[in-house]
């Protein structure tokens, strides 16, 4: 849902079509995109991209670099994305996504419609990655929170019963005891 809305929200911020968080695959060295608006049911969650230094994304990951491109047709330094194209893609931009340690990805803006996308674009998509790249750590943070007192709370309770069944066997050897103290009696 945070991905989702940011997507939106940057897409209107930047009056384009299309934005996506594009989340970093790292065994398959490819970006699946999480998040989005603008596209359809069969890209978000569905549809990767290629995270090599030839992807407008890659070159973002693997580089650290905003990469603006607005002018996709005629574009020499990378290959445009299969996705791009059957989209009518004419203009993207990208940013890293950093997490916190090992970036999380890409957040990328497309746009069918002609004209170019400046610096201060680029300034306002990276503000929008850096603050979602915060709230993605932070969320993962508080996951790794969650896991750490559930498990505390089941080591607990395996203690807890541990101690009562010590007790129990204690208790038992205290009445066999006191049954033979009080035959001898």
């Amino acid at each position: 849902e945070l991905l989702a809305s940011t997507a939106s929200l940057t897409a209107k911020g930047l009056e384009a079509e299309f934005c996506k968080v594009l989340e970093y695959q790292r065994e398959e060295r490819r970006f699946i995109v999480t998040a989005g608006v603008g596209w359809g049911p069969d890209v978000v969650g569905i549809a990767t991209v290629g995270a090599d230094i030839e992807s407008p994304a890659g070159s973002a990951l693997i580089t650290g670099k905003p990469v603006i491109s607005n002018h996709l047709e005629n574009e020499e330094r990378f290959r445009t994305p299969e996705l791009l194209v059957r989209h009518g893609i004419r203009r993207a931009m990208n940013v890293i996504l950093q997490g916190d340690g090992s970036p999380y990805g890409v957040l990328e803006v497309d746009s069918r419609s002609a004209g170019e996308f400046s610096d201060r674009d680029i300034s306002f998509l990276q503000g929008a990655a850096n603050l979602l790249g915060m709230a993605i750590e932070r969320q993962r943070i508080e996951q790794s929170l969650r896991s750490a007192v559930e498990r505390n709370q089941l080591l607990l309770k395996e203690v807890n019963h541990r101690v009562n069944n010590s007790l129990a066997l204690v208790a038992s050897m205290l009445h066999l005891k006191s049954a033979t103290v009080s035959d001898e009696v």
